[in-house]
Formats: C-alpha cells, sequence, structure tokens
C-alpha cells in the first residue's frame, strides 16, 4: 500500500524494516510517550511484521512514513485497536529526531487520516497524549481533533503522575465545505439571496443570539459595538497576523481577504467574501479544554452562516506564512469546484 504526495509516502512496513523499528522501538526518550517498559528484541520486531501487521484480521497497523523524493524512512504510525462494528482507531506517530520541526509529521498525519476516512471509511479515529507533550497536542488539535476527555494521574513518572488527554476527530473534518443553501425547487441562490436568508428568525432557530447584531443588505450580520475593537486590534496586532496579511492583501490569491472582520458576535481574524472563507490563527491559549469548547461553538455558528472555517497554528504561520498561505487556498479551492 503506498500512500503519497510530494513530499511525504506512507507505506505498510514489513520485514525489511525491522532494523531501523528496533532502534525506534528502544529508544528510552520515547518510552513514556509509547508506553514501553521493557526493550524489545529484534526476533520480536521481525515475528510482528511477518504475521500481526494487518488492520482487519490482527485489529493494528503500522505505516512506514518515507521522504517521497529520497525513500529514506522517518517515522512511522500506528494504527491500533481497530473496531469494525463502530468504525473507529485509535493514531500514534512518531518522527526521528532528526527530521522533526520540519512538517513530516502534520503531512504525514494528514495523508493518514485522509486514508482512513476516505478509503477505509471509518468514522472517527482518537489519540491519546501526555498532559506535558504539548507538541503532540498541537500537532493533533491543528488537524482537527478536540479534546473530549481528562484521564487523571494516568501515567507514573519519576517526577510523579500525569494527566492523559484524549482527542478525537469525526470524518467530518474542519475543511469540508458547508452545503449551499437552496430555495425552493432545488435552484442554487444568488449571494444576495444567500444573505437575505440570515434573518433574525433564522438565527435564533439556529442557537444565535441576536439582541446586538445588525442585518445589512448584501453583508452578513454583526455586531456593531465590536468596529471599534477589531480597529484596534488591526492596527495592534500579533506578529503572525502581520504576516499572513502580507501573504492575504491586495489580491495576491486573486481574492479579496477583510481582516479583524466583525461577523455576529466575533471578530474574525480573516474574511473573504467570496470564498466564504473564515481563517483563524491559533497560538497557545487555544489548546486548553475551555477555549476549545468556546472555539467550537464560534466555527458552529459560522457554519451556520454557510462559512468555512480554517484554522492554523500561530507558530506555523510564523516559520513560513507564505506556505501556509498558499496551502490554505489550496485546499479551499480543491472543495470549492
Amino acid at each position: 500500500m503506498f500512500i503519497k504526495n510530494d513530499t511525504i509516502t506512507l507505506r505498510c512496513a514489513e520485514p525489511e524494516d525491522a532494523g531501523q523499528i528496533f532502534l525506534w522501538e528502544n529508544d528510552r526518550d520515547i518510552w513514556r510517550v509509547s508506553g514501553t517498559h521493557v526493550p524489545y528484541t529484534r526476533f520480536q520486531v521481525e515475528q510482528f511484521l511477518l504475521g500481526n501487521n494487518d488492520l482487519f484480521s490482527n485489529k493494528q497497523l503500522r505505516l512506514m512514513i518515507d521522504l517521497t523524493e529520497s525513500g529514506q524512512s522517518i517515522g512511522c504510525i500506528d494504527i491500533f485497536d481497530y473496531d469494525g462494528i463502530n468504525q473507529r482507531v485509535g493514531l500514534g506517530i512518531l518522527i526521528d529526531k532528526e527530521h522533526r520541526q520540519q512538517g513530516y509529521a502534520k503531512a504525514a498525519l494528514a495523508l493518514c487520516i485522509e486514508y482512513l476516512f476516505k478509503d477505509v471509511m471509518l468514522h472517527q479515529v482518537y489519540c491519546s497524549i501526555d498532559e506535558s507533550n504539548t507538541e503532540s497536542q498541537q500537532l493533533f488539535v491543528g488537524q482537527g481533533f478536540e479534546l473530549c476527555g481528562r484521564r487523571k494521574e494516568w501515567l507514573k513518572t519519576a517526577e510523579g503522575y500525569l494527566d492523559v488527554l484524549e482527542y478525537q476527530l469525526m470524518s467530518q473534518i474542519n475543511l469540508k465545505a458547508t452545503p449551499p443553501l437552496k430555495r425552493a425547487g432545488g435552484i442554487k441562490p444568488t449571494p444576495t439571496d444567500r444573505f437575505s436568508i440570515f434573518t433574525p428568525d433564522y438565527l435564533q432557530q439556529n442557537g444565535i443570539h441576536t439582541d446586538n447584531l445588525i442585518f445589512v443588505p448584501y453583508n452578513l450580520p454583526y455586531n456593531p459595538n465590536l468596529k471599534q475593537r477589531s480597529r484596534n486590534l488591526r492596527n495592534d496586532c500579533q506578529l503572525s497576523e502581520k504576516l499572513l496579511w502580507n501573504q492575504l492583501k491586495g489580491k495576491q490569491t486573486g481574492y479579496t481577504f477583510n481582516r479583524q472582520k466583525p461577523i455576529l458576535n466575533y471578530i474574525a481574524d480573516f474574511y473573504c467574501k467570496e470564498l466564504d472563507l473564515v481563517i483563524e490563527i491559533d497560538g497557545a491559549s487555544h489548546f486548553n479544554e475551555e477555549a476549545q469548547k468556546y472555539d467550537k461553538e464560534r466555527d458552529r455558528q459560522m457554519q451556520v452562516l454557510g462559512l468555512k472555517v480554517v484554522r492554523v497554528l500561530d507558530s506555523e504561520v510564523r516559520k513560513d506564512s507564505e506556505h501556509v498561505a498558499k496551502s490554505i487556498m489550496n485546499q479551499v479551492l480543491s472543495i470549492t469546484k
């Protein structure tokens, strides 16, 4: 099995990979993450690859992560606890030390999720991450995983007990387009029709408070009390917002974007009217349970307006804002066609 893009190739692990996997499995620096307590023998690794690496018969599958250009193996993904009745699996990922912080984990995880949802047709995937592993938390949250639980004092370490955080992702991921609204007879509405649908009654029926909103023809409803705040945010924005704005402003993408745009009772970091698109930059403050609950409700309300919400990490924008902007546009345009 091969799943690949220009950067990463995923393939089933084979007996020839035993030597590399043997080294990874016996790296004590990752034992706490993998739940390992005693070393593996090379024989054990080889036996697993010979007879147990099958998702449907043995409920687990290990995929090697190779660089597409060179074929070098830089990590692996573990798919485990396959539940065919409830259509779910657990996920774990490892990138070797020399290839971390280069975007390979994100690319590999995205490919794996696409395979599990589109080819295996699973309903959901999940993962468990200890509370100290913030890099992994950011990785999975960046792919749309939501925090759904916490196992308190679950892992014993030399420094004490750690909580384990549970994350899950349903098959309807963040970048899935909202179905277009239709009039009687199944005719797709014009933009004017779409905006006129968003009446106070319509929003209230969808659980949105309308007390402070104004409804302007040909535009989305918004809270006018947020206009001054949005101006202040434009004048005093974070570095990541400045960097991404430099990639989006002036129709560089072929589309017009506004920044710090009031929509409903929120202020969107970036908004494109032509694409029905909202872009949000998430920093560290977005990864706690309360913030994720807030963001989930905010995204739901945006989707009631027919908007696609794309969330990107602050750290990724700071690292390569041009790449982030191109990736967003490629993905959004591919589902808008």
